[in-house]
């Protein structure tokens, strides 16, 4: 969701946009941001919400690849002994995008105050879960080498969510031909051809024919109610899958009871896992800390209060790193194992690293094989569609033909 704020800071009245799941995390970071700020306003924003989905970059926030570009073209001139405010100036200058210049605006203005780079960048909307990497950069005094390595992390990140969209844009053409193409056949074509048929009364319909035909006309007659059912169900869907907690739980229960889609979330979710967790491990987060900030960038509260009782577990009872993960339920098998192994052997962080590469090539093929599933399915639904356009068309046809042959 996005929250548009005012914010009172120093008598100055600074506004913007936040993303957060609900608004209590709005204000948490809003006052985060801002701790010597007074919070004014602070009200949903709808239109942007939707907006945002669709262009980060434009309406009030960073994509992964755009947070990749500017950390990577950022990270070269502060190794090179640029300091901050000169490297955005000149990251800008290369980056042509009018909404990444807007948000590189933005950084800079805050930059200009005093305010340090990782702040500035969680008020521009940067993926959260790469805040804590960068404030540490800067105060170890490496920022560049940070930069880059959060680059290449965001950049993992942004080629599993395109892979993501690749699986599932063709599945979503088809049901948009489907729609389509049944609107043209049940309110245009069958109701043009049903009033040709009935002008001909010698004419005999099969049962069938005329189940399809008389299915057309209620559809016909009935269309203002089958609008105003489908809105009615469309709104009610969005609330639940949007906006209530307890319905999103319902919904992703019953998904998850498929085992196929079930495989699919833990895939995806242990390999976001591995990146974030990889990242603060190489920065020198402590186990503990590394599921702390995890937890604060998930996007879901119920994935959140999961990974931060895996850290009390592991805080205040002592529970092993793998324990907790393999308790969790959360997460693809053997996953735990592994990197119960790679804590027992000291080498945790080169072995997050090798996990990186393995569950990349596991994402990739978990969405072939959904694009291998849901493929054939589309395919059958159009051919059922066809196949009743063939049977209510060229059924009257036949009997035409018969007719004149019986005639005859």
């Amino acid at each position: 969701m996005i929250y548009n704020y005012e914010v009172i800071v120093n008598e100055k009245l600074s506004s913007g946009s936040i993303k957060a799941r609900d608004i209590e995390e709005a204000i948490s970071e809003i006052r985060g941001n801002f701790p010597y700020g007074k919070i004014s306003a602070l009200l949903p924003d709808w239109g942007k919400t939707v907006l945002f989905w669709i262009s980060p970059e434009n309406n009030g926030g960073i994509s992964t690849k755009t947070a990749s570009d500017i950390c990577d073209r950022l990270s070269l001139f502060i190794e090179n002994g640029l300091p901050v405010e000169q490297s955005l100036k000149f990251v800008r200058a290369n980056l042509e995008a009018r909404g990444v210049q807007k948000i590189i605006d933005r950084v800079l203005v805050l930059i200009e105050q005093g305010i340090p780079l990782s702040r500035a960048f969680g008020v521009a909307g940067f993926p959260r879960e790469f805040l804590p990497v960068i404030q540490t950069g800067e105060k170890t005094g490496t920022l560049g080498q940070v930069l880059k390595k959060a680059a290449k992390s965001l950049k993992q990140m942004a080629k599993m969510r395109q892979d993501l969209r690749n699986a599932l844009i063709m599945p979503a053409i088809n049901i948009v031909v489907m729609v389509l193409f049944g609107y043209v056949l049940f309110f245009d074509v069958l109701p043009r051809f049903h009033a040709l048929v009935v002008q001909l009364p010698k004419l005999q319909l099969s049962a069938f024919v005329s189940d399809i035909f008389a299915l057309d006309t209620f559809f016909v007659d009935n269309i203002k109610y089958l609008i105003g059912l489908f809105s009615l169900f469309l709104m009610i869907f969005l609330y639940v899958v949007l906006l209530s907690r307890f319905g999103k739980r319902f919904v992703i229960k019953i998904i998850r009871k498929i085992k196929f889609i079930d495989s699919i979330f833990r895939v995806l979710l242990t390999y976001k896992f591995v990146i974030s967790f990889e990242m603060l491990i190489g920065a020198g987060f402590t186990r503990n800390d590394a599921l702390a900030e995890i937890a604060r960038s998930l996007g879901s509260k119920d994935l959140s209060e999961k990974v931060l009782e895996m850290k009390r577990k592991m805080e205040d009872e002592g529970v092993p790193l793998a324990q907790v993960l393999s308790g969790s339920d959360l997460f693809s098998g053997g996953f735990s194992d592994w990197i119960g192994i790679a804590a027992d052997s000291g080498n945790l962080h080169d072995e997050l690293i090798k996990m990186e590469s393995v569950y990349e090539e596991l994402v990739a093929k978990k969405l072939e094989a959904v694009k291998a599933v849901v493929s054939p399915i589309m395919v059958v639904a159009m051919s059922v569609m066809v196949l009743l356009a063939f049977a209510a068309l060229y059924g009257p046809i036949f009997g035409i033909v018969n007719s004149f042959m019986g005639g005859a």
